[in-house]
C-alpha cells in the first residue's frame, strides 16, 4: 500500500492584486519542508527531484511553490494541477490543498476550480503516488468535504496525522471514493515511525 501523511496547516487564502487565482504561503513553506526531507531521506535508491510531484489546484500556488523550490536550489520537481498529473505516477507526491476558509468553497464550485466538492480531482490527486503521499491542508475546512473528510478521519485513526489540532470528527460521514477507502485499509505506518522518518 501507499503510506500517507497528513500535515494540518492553518494558512490563509491569499490573492495578489488583479489575480483571480489563489495561493497559501504557509502551505508552500510546508511543501518545501517535505520536499527537502524527502531529498535528504536515507533511502535506497535515493529520492531525486524527478521522483517528486507536487499537486495543487491553483495556478498561483503552482508558481509560488515553484519559485520557493527554485530559490532553495531545488530544480526538476514537477509542480502542477491534477490535470497535469493525470495518467502519470510519481514515487512521492505532496498535495497542497490551499483552501483555509469555507467562505470561498461555493466560489470554487461555481467556477469548477479547487479540490473541494470535486470527487474526480480528489481521486486523481490521491492516486498519483507510488510510494508516499503527503497531504498539506487545513483540517477544519477539508473535514466538511465528504472525500477529504473521510481521508482525514482515516489518517487520524491510523496515527498518520500531525500539525494543528484537527476538528472533532463524529462518525464516518459520507462514503469516500473507493481509492481513498483502499488507502485507509492499507496504511501501516504508526505515529512514531512517521515522526522519526520526517525528523531524519
Amino acid at each position: 500500500g501507499v503510506p500517507i501523511l497528513w500535515e494540518g496547516v492553518e494558512g490563509k487564502d491569499q490573492r495578489e492584486a488583479h489575480s483571480p487565482s489563489w495561493f497559501n504561503a504557509d502551505e508552500a513553506v510546508a511543501v518545501l519542508r517535505h520536499v527537502e526531507a524527502l531529498l535528504r531521506a536515507p533511502l535506497t535508491p535515493p529520492v531525486t527531484a524527478a521522483d517528486i510531484g507536487v499537486i495543487t489546484p491553483y495556478n498561483k500556488q503552482v508558481r509560488k511553490i515553484t519559485g520557493l523550490l527554485a530559490k532553495e536550489g531545488h530544480h526538476g520537481i514537477q509542480v502542477g494541477s491534477t490535470e497535469m498529473f493525470q495518467g502519470q505516477e510519481k514515487r512521492c507526491v505532496v498535495i497542497s490543498t490551499v483552501r483555509s476558509s469555507r467562505d470561498f468553497i461555493s466560489h470554487d464550485k461555481l467556477h469548477h476550480i479547487g479540490f473541494l466538492a470535486n470527487p474526480k480531482r480528489f481521486n486523481v490527486a490521491i492516486t498519483r503516488a507510488a510510494c508516499l503521499l503527503v497531504v498539506v491542508g487545513n483540517p477544519a475546512v477539508l473535514a466538511h468535504d465528504p472525500c477529504w473528510g473521510e481521508l482525514l478521519r482515516a489518517c487520524i485513526r491510523q496515527g498518520a496525522y500531525r500539525g494543528v489540532e484537527p476538528p472533532l470528527l463524529e462518525g464516518d460521514g459520507a462514503e469516500v471514493e473507493d481509492m481513498a477507502t483502499e488507502f485507509a485499509r492499507l496504511m501501516q505506518m504508526d505515529e512514531e515511525e512517521e515522526e522519526e522518518s520526517w525528523k531524519r
